[in-house]
């Protein structure tokens, strides 16, 4: 069974909004403060509450069928918010970094928390491997896979969830291209890779004006734009927005929301170099290396809805919740 929620989607008008005082809010230090940006913010928070409560219902559902130790519970959001830097349409951590965690009753240690770095394309080989099939053997029907042959992309995660291993992935890799999204000006087609440290984002037209409705055209983001007329840094980061460099490297270690972009810098040349590589080899891998592919056809990051998938399995009976959290899942 697949569980499939458009909360919380924009326009934010579902969930508790009363448990959220606008004025009292801590913000993320990648927004900017002022009054219709904490209004927005609480009504986001209201919507994923919705979600929250909407998970709690279907986990209560399998409690009173009796089946909890015979049901895998995996649950993985989509992307980040359409706030002006809060990820959607974008390759920073912010957009690519989604919230997971699976329960699988007697299989997998409670409470677990893992740092691995997964792709969505990791999702379906791990369920092969569960399943008691063997997902290295699996025949796709397409010819690309990253062994040469037919087979996923992705690979299975199943030792990560299991505890055998904490490092799934030595690099993960994301592409978006505004092409297709409502509301958009220009192609903005964007690849990126990064490892446990370090990202390095392409901007393939970024002579193009990044502009999509869903920021650009919101209260949020032209409130920002007039608090900018008087504040010179937020000007800076309103110009960002919308017209970014060629290439942009980043720190994540000491700048985890990327706002001091290190590319052409001398003493990470190297890092910029060998970052440049693993993605060059990605995208000729992927058949992605035609710019005017990018700028037509509509290849946008691969994401799924926020979906909460529950698999049948045959399971000991746990008397504790066996939540695995897995902190450092990307979407691809």
């Amino acid at each position: 069974m697949v569980f499939a929620s458009n909360e919380p989607h924009a326009p934010w008008r579902s969930g508790p909004r009363e448990r959220y005082d606008a004025n009292k809010l801590t913000l993320p230090s990648w927004l900017h403060d002022n009054q219709i940006t904490r209004n927005a913010l609480a009504d986001y928070y209201a919507e994923i509450s919705a979600l929250d409560e909407q998970v709690g219902r279907l986990l209560k559902f399998i409690e009173d069928a009796g089946q909890h130790s015979k049901t895998m519970v995996w649950f993985f959001s989509e992307q980040g918010s359409q706030f002006p830097y809060g990820g959607k349409w974008s390759l920073y951590d912010n957009g690519i970094r989604v919230a997971g965690f699976v329960r699988w009753p007697g299989h997998i240690p409670s409470g677990g928390l893992v740092d691995a770095m997964l792709q969505y394309i990791d999702v379906v080989p791990t369920l092969v491997e569960i399943a008691g099939g063997n997902p290295l053997a699996s025949d796709t029907g397409r010819i690309g896979a990253p062994d040469g042959k037919r087979g996923f992309d992705g690979r299975s995660f199943l030792p990560v969830l299991q505890g055998d291993r904490s490092v799934h992935r030595q690099y993960v890799f994301a592409q978006h291209t505004t092409v297709g999204v409502f509301g958009y000006r220009e192609p903005y087609p964007s690849r990126a890779v990064r490892d446990e440290r370090y990202k390095l984002i392409r901007n393939l037209a970024f002579e193009n004006e990044f502009w999509i409705n869903g920021i650009h055209g919101h209260a949020v983001y032209k409130s920002w734009q007039e608090d900018a007329e008087k504040d010179p840094g937020l000007a800076r980061r309103v110009k960002f927005l919308s017209h970014r460099p060629e290439v942009e490297l980043y720190d994540l270690k000491n700048d985890p929301f990327e706002q001091n972009n290190l590319a052409g810098q001398t003493e990470y040349r190297k890092i910029e170099s060998r970052l440049g590589k693993e993605l060059d080899d990605w995208m000729q891998q992927q058949g992605d290396l035609k710019e005017d592919e990018n700028l037509m056809i509509p290849r946008m990051l691969v994401t799924t809805f926020l979906a909460l998938v529950l698999v049948s399995a045959n399971g000991k009976e746990n008397k504790h919740e066996d939540t695995f959290s897995i902190k450092g899942k990307y979407a691809l």
